[in-house]
């Protein structure tokens, strides 16, 4: 199971199509490669190419690409309930 940080890490893969450590803002030193490895280890992101600079360019793999549909499906879901049993 993911946890909520990595799931919106996933959507930040997203939403920028590829990331490097320097373009994404959730993480800081040890935790950006900690989030990476457990995302490449179970097959949802992969190694792109680097940059200039030598970064590792990350992208979705199209297991990450379905598993972010069914997330955002979730998510839309959650936020459905929560707005009918609100009262």
């Amino acid at each position: 199971m993911l946890s909520d940080t990595l799931i919106e890490f996933l959507l930040q893969f997203k939403k920028k199509g590829s990331i490097t450590k320097k373009t994404q803002t959730m993480f800081s030193g040890l935790g950006y490669y900690l989030a990476i490895w457990r995302l490449r280890d179970d097959g949802l992101i992969l190694n792109d190419g680097i940059t200039n600079r030598n970064e590792k360019v990350w992208r979705l793999t199209e297991r990450g690409r379905d598993i972010i549909q069914l997330l955002e499906k979730r998510v839309s879901v959650e936020k459905e309930i929560e707005e009918r049993f609100k009262k």
